[in-house]
């Protein structure tokens, strides 16, 4: 309950700041209804629908489209859209493993070429059943041409078919429904793609539903509707959730009271509005001070993001040592200096990937709104290991980094969406990455590919900061002097990709606010004060990002370039 009280503060504070007409027009309800058609609950809804002149999408089985051509036929002329749900309602991950991508490939065009027969129209999305997708069916579902529809990213399960089944009184579905809706409203979530089925108990349930919607400000539109509003979200500028933009709170300053009170300072008068914690860089921390104080910015009105250090972890591998990375001499690799021990430990390893997510759990349990990833990569700067050839992996088999990392990434989001949807809460998945990777799409020595955090994070931080470029990067002699074309150059090309693949997530990106020398000797120190800081936001605000996070380590900020 104290988080819930938090999240309404938060977004009381967003319409204090915002007008309210700049959200009215964005509270949007997508009606997606699975598996027909079913005429005999058909002829219950379409007419429900058309009373309060609600679009809606069907998702539709092929072989049942066969039996049911004309009416199908009469459904599209009346403008509700028809879209690809599989042949036979086959679960595409098995189908693709038993068969390979030719046989999925076919299903697909089997369906769609039949709704074009009959329609004149073409499919431009396709939910799978079950919502059974991995990285391989998806690629075939994309080359074909088919937008992907994924749970929780749009889609939410009503879970219709479960009341259905065991008939449950449509009361729990109502409620189910409108809690839901409430809940995302707290998180700041105005968009909502409704999943349900053609079946008796939805037909009840919406005619109590649709006034509901419309009663707290809600139209209804397409699935169209909903991905140009996603799409423009990219850039935050239509977004309705408020842009995050964050101090960060390092482990070193966590159980300091005097730089806590200063954090807390730097949120009057400010557009700061959230806050970075750390909670497990080496040794977690999960205690009940640190609930306590995600607790206090709640009630500040504050979102609160944890960061979870992954790979790097000299806790782990001191604890653990099986699980270190080592040189051929049998010593544990380290990043930095000797002394700062900052160990690795295995990117392949089970146990270490497990451990992580247990954690993070932890974090969800604690409160955080958002859990942030970082060191989720293979090392890139080792001391004492040479990268090519000199490091000994306890599991990895030496072969493909951008599968071992892409199978890590994608075995952290099952796990911690689920977790959270069973905890009845939810959770943001956000990934610090090379600015480099956001630039180029990939860098094969530390195993990361833009696409691939597309696919499994909600939100994507590029670290861009000017004083780790190279010498002329950009034609700059010292990019550190050029923060503004750095992190224009940097974010440009990455937004494009994303923008190509309709990216339904977030940009935001990490702040330079700290002052050192280009790290490749490329020129002295350059102060960074309000105008550089400034410079590095108004760069990304010409790009459409309006979301931020600042870093210094020592949690000393320039809050003169912060004042609204």
């Amino acid at each position: 309950m104290k988080r819930r009280a938090g999240a309404i503060l938060f977004f009381l504070l967003v319409f204090c700041l915002f007008p309210l007409n700049s959200f009215a027009t964005k509270k949007l309800i997508v009606l997606t209804f699975d598996d027909g058609p079913r005429p005999y609950v058909l002829k219950n809804l379409l007419p429900l629908l058309k009373k309060y002149s609600a679009p809606a999408t069907f998702f539709m089985i092929g072989a049942e489209i066969l039996q049911n051509d004309k009416f199908v036929k009469e459904m599209s002329e009346k403008d509700y859209e028809i879209e690809n749900h599989s042949w036979g309602h086959e679960n595409f991950v098995k189908l693709f493993g038993e068969k390979g991508n030719a046989v999925v490939k076919l299903n697909l065009e089997k369906t769609s070429n039949l709704i074009f027969k009959i329609t004149g129209r073409k499919s431009k999305f396709f939910r799978p059943p079950y919502w059974e997708i991995n990285g391989d069916v998806e690629k075939v579902v994309r080359d074909f041409g088919l937008i992907p529809m994924k749970l929780d990213n749009p889609d939410i399960n009503t879970m219709d078919y479960t009341d259905f089944s065991k008939h449950r009184p449509v009361e729990i579905l109502i409620d189910r429904v409108k809690k839901n809706i409430e809940r995302r409203e707290n998180w700041g979530e105005y968009r909502h793609v409704l999943v349900f089925h053609e079946l008796p108990i939805t037909v009840e349930a919406l005619k109590i539903l649709i006034p509901y919607l419309t009663s707290r400000g809600y139209s209804f539109g397409t699935l169209d509707d909903f991905f140009k509003i996603k799409f423009a979200s990219l850039t935050a500028e239509n977004s309705s959730r408020m842009p995050v933009k964050s101090v960060y709170l390092s482990i070193n300053h966590l159980y300091n009271r005097g730089k806590i009170d200063y954090i807390f300072s730097l949120f009057e008068g400010t557009e700061l509005n959230a806050v970075v914690i750390d909670f497990k860089v080496d040794k977690p921390q999960i205690n009940q001070y640190v609930k306590d104080l995600v607790v206090r910015f709640h009630q500040k009105g504050i979102y609160v993001i944890g960061r979870l250090v992954m790979f790097q972890d000299s806790y782990l591998a001191k604890n653990r040592p099986h699980l270190a990375i080592r040189n051929k001499n049998g010593d544990m690799c380290f990043s930095g200096k000797k002394v700062w021990q900052r160990y690795w430990v295995d990117m392949a390893s089970e146990e270490a990937i497990n451990y992580n997510i247990e954690i993070a759990k932890q974090g969800i349990d604690m409160g955080f709104d958002e859990i942030n990833f970082d060191y989720i990569r293979f090392p890139s700067d080792l001391k004492n290991c040479n990268l090519k050839n000199d490091i000994m992996y306890s599991v990895w088999d030496g072969k493909d980094k951008y599968q071992t990392m892409r199978q890590v990434f994608s075995t952290i989001k099952q796990q911690l969406k689920n977790y959270a949807a069973k905890n009845n809460t939810r959770v943001i998945l956000s990934i610090d990455i090379f600015g480099e990777v956001f630039a180029y799409g990939s860098e094969p020595g530390i195993g990361q590919k833009l696409s691939d955090i597309a696919e499994f994070f909600d939100v994507i931080s590029p670290m861009a900061y000017p004083s780790h470029y190279k010498c002329k990067e950009f034609g700059l002699p010292d990019p550190n002097v050029n923060p503004y074309i750095v992190y224009k150059k940097t974010h440009e090309p990455g937004l494009k990709y994303l923008r190509s693949i309709r990216f339904g997530g977030e940009v935001r990106p990490w702040i330079q606010d700290f002052s050192i020398a280009n790290i490749y000797d490329c020129g002295p120190i350059i102060y960074y004060g309000p105008r550089e800081v400034r410079a590095q936001i108004k760069a990304l605000e010409d790009l459409g990002i309006t979301g931020f996070m600042l870093w210094n380590a020592a949690n000393n900020y320039t809050k003169k370039a912060l004042i609204r």
